[in-house]
């Protein structure tokens, strides 16, 4: 712990070690927190500094022109170094690419990011800029070597502080799992066990503490399960809507609150749908509130009657907005209006595979070989489990495939959870088992469209009973339906799970290991008869095991060539992944008959060994173990893997040779050089019969509602969707005043979409629209093909004139890319469908909304294409009412608070050229409308932001 460090870092002109170059290195020689020497120079790329860097880094040509090349540095460098162990922020590149460029350092490595995301496991952003904000540690020049540097090494003590509050038995168990790996930080904990044995049982808090806990927990220790009053007694509606209205509870908890009529009529409707046990389509436009409109007699009606309520979302942002934001207003609002002494209560529950089994890690830690990426995973989760009381893992820093990968083996299961055998459910340590006692006891539950749709498939056996329902962010129901009950497997995920019952390991003097490997293990202290009964039956199975992993790999080889043959000249596409629906006129290709009899006998022998290790579960259940909850553990994981063989065999039999008529089936396959892996998915062709059975026949009270329900006007072709023809339905419209905040410029002269000239005078318009307005511009594109073409052609005139260029799809997270284009002076945003709804950039940073092209699914899409196929008119019936939705949520990014301003410019010429495009005019709020050729957009887009209230950025020139 008392070593001498060298903290280093790198600034690049790219992160393509082939491709880009050095532009700085800072070293920092420290002992503790005492930084004994340093070393910094400017390095001659001898290539071009892209514009985005020389804004990131402050580094421009002039500055590195006539300084040493890195070959002149390096023996410099390496002196200094020397032997002592290199610390850094994500280290490994910064080695790698001094490695690249001909400076071989062979340091022990210490990498601050993977020592923060585990000492730090609720940190959330874990930036050497965030960490050290949090921490409290001086980086005044981020993105320069020497102070990156030297932040690192600050970094680094304060984690190693920090680790001081990590139980001693924890650091323990990580360091007797990292001794069977080559895991580079462990010598860190093996020093932090050293420290925290000096320093015996009183710990030290270095840095910051994690979030706190959820406050109300302890409330529902005290709390009994709900009984429903039976009569409901009805609520008073003018006494819920005097608390928003102008001198209500909330404008006296709120600073500057704005009174919003439509907010009190979504109110008060949704009030009476409760009273009357109504079911309710409420379509809000963006700034009505509508979250406080259904909570406030959502949970006024709870209260009165001892009821459940169940919010539904779609996204994870506005869960935590209701949880973290909106319900915490409204318990305060109800204190003020003096209903303090009738407290409600909310909890958030989710589906189980987003709370830790700690019985499944306990197997994991017992019998797993990990390597350093999976050892990184588990010391995270381990601290982080001393200390969690949710055991959620919306808590930890989860972002590579590795950690999701070690998550999967860990996280709870319906089919391996043998509840009452287990030590953690019988001590009510079972994170999932008591959000469930917790939600058995709110009055609100928030869940997602997910975990709802749970629940129907599973027969009401996900959530507590519930008879009140609301459905935010209702435009997104059918998707999310679909994707819940849909199917997909593939040759991999299948030999994954064949390979958790019997796999080889690579290692030397390493056997085999899996389910039934350790049936072996565990039994040896049976008497010898039933031990080689057991033995028998494990030997039979392991080998129909081998021959079936052998079995599905020809069967998807044979698959894979009859796709070849039915998709003719689509397969040679030089798309990333190709799709081929699986109809009739497939299954009637000449080849498809071998399919059809190679699965048979796949199939036969895969229901086999479920069935055999469905007898072999129950039959070692039979025997005495005297209540060994490994045993029972050992047990249920067989049954699981049983149960998903069947379903999977039986979703493969149906798509190969019995197809549903009310499914949808389809198979993947990837482009060559990823070696042509194919997938097999199912999914549902109407969901409208589940919503109206499950939710619609079976719950007293159901409001959905969204800020996008209606096209052309009209809820029909929502209702249609979900087979709610019945429910009553209520438009708001926004209060913001479109008319005077919004100029919609539709170009006269903009060529259509396909047309030679279409791209060109995209790039063209979005440039022109930059530079007049500084930035401050976003992109929506329906494709990465056309937003990667724009972003090639853009780069560099926008950095030419100083505008950075932000684009999906570089490597950069969602939330990054928001966070970089708020911050940034002058910025243009490019975005795909994700980027469409969901941005909330309020204020002048962002006052250009672009939509390249008007947003219809692909036709050819599996399921697009099967539901099309059920409509007379599909195009006008379906695909034009799907991108009238998507085509007004994009419209909605623009304007999200009433002192906004903004320019909304459609480059898809259909919009007034086709008649259908009337009906995505006639969609939007009323705005003030221009159409006028493209050389006049870039002054009048100018202009009319000068308009707005305060000084308006001066425009770049071209």
């Amino acid at each position: 712990m008392e070593s001498t460090y060298v903290a280093l870092d790198l600034e690049t002109t790219g992160l393509d070690r082939e491709k880009d170059s050095i532009l700085e290195i800072g070293a920092a020689k420290f002992r503790g927190n005492e930084i004994l020497e340093t070393w910094s120079n400017l390095v001659d790329p001898g290539i071009d500094i892209p514009e985005q860097v020389r804004h990131l880094t402050g580094i421009t040509p002039e500055m590195v022109q006539g300084q040493p090349t890195l070959a002149m540095l390096a023996p410099s460098l390496i002196r200094f170094v020397g032997g002592a162990p290199i610390v850094g922020h994500s280290i490994g590149f910064d080695v790698e690419f001094l490695r690249a460029h001909g400076i071989p350092l062979s340091n022990l490595t210490i990498d601050t990011f993977e020592l923060a995301s585990i000492l730090l496991p609720r940190q959330g952003r874990y930036s050497l800029s965030a960490l050290s904000e949090s921490l409290g540690i001086d980086l005044v020049n981020a993105h320069r070597a020497l102070d990156d540097a030297i932040a690192s090494a600050r970094l680094f003590q304060a984690l190693l502080d920090y680790a001081l509050d990590v139980p001693l038995p924890v650091v323990r168990q990580i360091n007797r799992l990292a001794a069977r790996t080559e895991w580079p930080l462990a010598p860190v904990f093996l020093g932090i066990e050293r420290a925290l044995e000096r320093k015996g049982p009183a710990g030290k808090r270095g840095g910051t503490p994690p979030e706190p806990e959820d406050e109300s927990l302890p409330l529902f220790e005290k709390a009994r399960p709900l009984r429903p009053k039976d009569p409901p007694e009805p609520i008073d509606v003018d006494f819920a809507a005097r608390l928003l209205e102008q001198e209500g509870a909330l404008s006296r908890i709120i600073e500057g609150y704005e009174y919003r009529p439509s907010q009190v009529a979504m109110l008060r409707a949704v009030a009476e749908a409760f009273n009357k046990e109504d079911h309710l389509m409420v379509e809000a436009g963006t700034g009505t509130g509508k979250s406080l409109a259904y909570l406030v007699p959502a949970t006024l009606y709870a209260i009165a009657n001892s009821a459940r309520v169940v919010v539904s979302t779609n996204t994870i942002n506005l869960q935590d907005q209701l949880f973290g934001k909106d319900l915490p207003a409204l318990a305060e609002m109800l204190r003020e209006a003096g209903m303090g002494e009738k407290p409600f209560l909310a909890t958030v529950l989710k589906g189980r595979s987003n709370y830790i089994c700690r019985r499944r890690l306990d197997n994991l830690l017992a019998h797993s070989d990990l390597s350093p990426q999976e050892m990184t995973t588990v010391a995270r989760i381990l601290v982080w489990l001393s200390h969690t009381r949710t055991g959620d893992k919306a808590e930890l820093f989860l972002p590579s495939l590795s950690d999701q990968s070690v998550w999967a083996r860990v996280e709870t299961e319906r089919e391996s959870c043998i509840q009452d055998k287990c030590p953690y459910y019988l001590n009510r340590t079972c994170f999932f088992y008591n959000a469930r006692r917790r939600a058995e006891k709110a009055h609100i539950v928030v869940v997602n469209h997910a975990l709802l749709l749970a629940d129907i498939a599973t027969e009401q056996r996900v959530l507590p009973s519930y008879n009140h329902l609301i459905v935010d962010e209702a435009h997104h129901l059918e998707e999310a339906i679909t994707k819940q009950m849909s199917f997909s497997t593939d040759w991999y995920k299948l030999r994954g799970l064949l390979d958790s019952m019997i796999h080889l390991s690579r290692r030397k003097g390493r056997g085999a290991s899996g389910l039934l490997p350790e049936v072996l293990e565990r039994t040896q202290i049976l008497p010898t008869k039933v031990y080689r009964e057991i033995d028998a039956i494990v030997s039979t199975v392991q080998d129909d095991v081998v021959r079936l992993r052998d079995g599905l790999g020809e069967f998807f080889d044979m698959l894979r060539e009859s796709l070849r043959e039915a998709s003719g000249k689509q397969w040679n596409s030089t798309m990333y992944t190709r799709r081929i629906r699986i109809t009739h006129s497939v299954r009637v290709q000449g080849t498809w008959d071998g399919v059809e009899m190679e699965w048979e006998n796949v199939g036969a022998l895969m229901r086999r060994v479920a069935d055999s290790v469905r007898r072999l579960a129950r039959g070692l259940a039979d025997l005495e173990f005297r209540d060994d909850p490994e045993m029972d553990g050992l047990v249920a994981d067989l049954l699981s893997t049983a149960e998903t063989l069947e379903e999977t065999r039986s979703q493969i039999h149906s798509l190969i040779a019995d197809p549903n008529p009310g499914a949808v089936y389809w198979a993947e396959v990837t482009l060559p050089e990823r070696g042509e892996v194919v997938s097999l998915h199912a999914a549902p062709l109407h969901i409208g019969p589940m919503v109206e059975e499950y939710l619609l026949d079976e719950k007293s009270t159901v409001v959905m509602t969204s800020a996008t329900l209606r096209t052309a006007g009209k809820f029909d072709y929502i209702q249609d969707r979900l087979n709610a023809w019945e429910m009553k339905t209520l438009a708001l419209e926004s209060p913001f005043d479109y008319k005077s905040s919004t100029l919609l410029y539709l170009p006269t002269d903009m060529p259509e979409p396909q047309t030679s000239g279409y791209q060109r005078a995209v790039e063209k318009a979005i440039l022109s629209l930059a530079l007049a307005t500084g930035g401050r511009l976003l992109a929506l594109f329906t494709s990465y093909a056309q937003m990667r073409y724009t972003y090639n052609a853009l780069q560099t005139p926008l950095a030419e004139a100083g505008i950075i260029l932000y684009s999906q799809g570089n490597g950069a997270s969602r939330s990054q890319l928001l966070d970089s284009f708020r911050n940034t002076d002058k910025a243009v945003l490019f975005g795909t469908r994700s980027f469409w709804e969901g941005v909330d950039v309020v204020g002048p940073d962002l006052s250009v909304l672009v939509i390249a092209r008007l947003p219809f699914d692909v036709p050819n899409d599996p399921i697009v294409s099967a539901r099309s196929e059920t409509f007379d008119s599909p195009f006008f019936q379906y695909a034009v009412p799907e991108a009238i939705l998507r085509f007004r949520q994009g419209f909605g990014r623009l304007i999200r608070s009433k002192l906004d301003r903004g320019v909304v410019v459609v480059l898809d010429r259909r919009v007034t050229s086709k008649q259908y495009g009337k009906m995505f005019l006639e969609s939007l709020p009323e705005c003030t409308v221009v159409r006028t050729p493209l050389a006049d957009m870039p002054h009048r887009a100018a202009d009319w932001l000068a308009k707005g209230n305060g000084a308006p950025r001066r425009p770049t020139s071209a």
